[in-house]
């Protein structure tokens, strides 16, 4: 096993050999590594990340960057033995630079940890992190890029959020990327962002600062078919001070409801609406106009836009206005604003959703599309969903859809529920409610081998509509949509970071 190298050579380096934490460690939700025979190292700083790259470079042991775990493309997963995984979790200090408007912070800081860290001193990053920001980090975003809260208006962390990613590359170099360094001027994916650990192991990252907003308001509308509400979402993406937008459809809201969503079921998260950002008599309307959508309303809606917008009481007023305007022109019908309101109001709350409401599996993807395209992408997931209806029945695989705005780009994400054991990871991230109530159901490997060969097919149709991804892992086709050169680019730059070819061998097609 490669943790004898490690370990002679690093005597203070914490190593995790547990057969089954091992496992754990090298699965994604999409499930385990092909070579899952690995130790996990968990460096204490950038000092020991650097030293036990050598170590890998002179023993010829690949190296798999790991963030939360949170990720469903293969990205944190080893390819080839012999393997080692990274955790960056120790990684965590956040330093704040209020003069240049700045934080960096260690690749293993939480979204959370870091929004709560700012909301101290009145600050936020402009785009700030994924939906599963509980445990996701800094730098496994980074490496993926992506995002939700903000990202309406400041798009994906890598399009203007981040502004530089501090990694040890494979030569054991300790390297400082801005943003003059990407390739082509592009965001992504690059050794700045999405570039899942290709060139080298993060070990921080620099984001940019905002003061936190005066005011959010929120806004949700509904609509009769997927086409009104995408249309919806792009009439507005060029509003002034967007926080989040983002398309539910008919069944994301039965799971809502079936889940045992309802703004009133507890007291824990009537307080989280009453601190939520506004004015008093802002928060109290708030509460009013939340109490009174419970289970049966969210479970009554087909498709919903849900919006917020961040700014001065009086920008966010005439946001909202124009928003509203836009929604009607497409037939949309004003809803109470729970779903966003509740969404912002404690960003990053404990995840349900990585299960069905009774206990499913779960398994996304997502195409990355431009506003123009968007349509088409929409449509194409929509016709490669009913080309497999029968199939679905046959092994009870369920499917929703959710679309989010990010700047220029819209991401369409097609999500899929069937029934099955929960694998060691979901054990780990999911609830212990959850746990306790579905923990001895059956496996289900038919099934499952369905709804992973569906997600092939919805991804083929998405790619041939135009579509682009974040976090590409092992899984998506990494020059999809990329200018003529950029994986020359890629290959230049990794044989000069990583000659030995041992940084997460296989990502970006590499």
């Amino acid at each position: 096993m490669s943790a004898a190298a490690f370990r002679a050579a690093l005597p203070g380096l914490r190593i995790v050999t547990d057969a089954a934490d091992c496992a754990v460690l090298s699965s994604d939700l999409a499930g385990p590594a092909a070579a899952p025979d690995v130790a996990v190292l968990q460096p204490a700083d950038a000092g020991q990340v650097a030293a036990l790259v050598r170590v890998a470079r002179r023993e010829g042991i690949a190296l798999v960057p790991r963030g939360g775990g949170w990720s469903y493309t293969g990205g944190v997963t080893p390819g080839e033995a012999p393997a080692a995984v990274v955790a960056t979790q120790a990684l965590h200090d956040i330093a704040i630079d209020r003069a240049a408007m700045t934080v960096t912070a260690g690749a293993g800081t939480t979204w959370a940890a870091l929004h709560a860290a700012l909301e101290e001193h009145g600050l936020r990053v402009p785009s700030f992190g994924p939906l599963s920001g509980i445990g996701a980090t800094l730098g496994g975003l980074a490496a993926q890029n992506g995002g939700f809260f903000g990202a309406a208006g400041h798009g994906a962390l890598g399009d203007a959020t981040l502004l530089a990613s501090e990694l040890v590359d494979g030569t054991g170099e300790l390297r400082r990327i801005g943003r003059d360094a990407r390739i082509g001027g592009r965001a992504a994916p690059q050794p700045l962002a999405g570039d899942c650990g290709a060139f080298g192991i993060r070990t921080a990252v620099t984001l940019g600062l905002m003061a936190a907003p005066a005011a959010t308001g929120f806004a949700a509308f509904g609509f009769d078919t997927g086409e009104a509400a995408l249309a919806a979402l792009l009439a507005v993406a060029a509003l002034p001070g967007l926080g989040e937008a983002f398309v539910f459809d008919p069944l994301t809201h039965a799971n809502l409801a079936r889940s045992g969503f309802s703004v009133l079921e507890s007291a824990a998260l009537a307080g989280d609406l009453l601190r939520a950002p506004g004015g008093l008599l802002g928060r109290v309307g708030g509460m009013l106009r939340t109490a009174r959508a419970g289970r049966a309303f969210v479970a009554d809606l087909r498709w919903s836009l849900n919006l917020s917008a961040d700014g001065s009481a009086a920008a966010v007023a005439e946001t909202l206005a124009a928003a509203a305007a836009h929604a009607a022109a497409l037939g949309g019908e004003m809803l109470p604003d729970t779903l966003p309101r509740v969404t912002r109001a404690r960003p990053f709350r404990r995840i349900k959703a990585l299960l069905g409401p009774d206990g499913e599996a779960w398994l996304p993807l997502h195409g990355v599309f431009a506003r123009d395209v968007a349509a088409a992408g929409f449509a194409a997931a929509t016709a490669a969903l009913a080309a497999a209806a029968d199939d679905m029945r046959a092994h009870a695989i369920r499917a929703s859809l959710l679309m989010v705005l990010m700047g220029s780009r819209v991401v369409i994400e097609p999500q899929l529920f069937w029934p099955d054991a929960l694998a060691p990871l979901q054990r780990r991230l999911v609830t212990p409610e959850q746990v306790a109530a579905y923990g001895a159901r059956p496996a289900n490997p038919a099934a499952r081998d369905a709804a992973h060969a569906l997600r092939r097919r919805i991804t083929a149709a998405l790619d041939a509509a135009g579509a682009a991804h974040f976090q590409i892992g092992r899984y998506y086709d990494a020059a999809a949509g990329l200018p003529d050169g950029t994986r020359t680019a890629w290959a230049a730059l990794k044989r000069q970071m990583d000659p030995d070819r041992i940084m997460n061998p296989g990502v970006l097609g590499l």
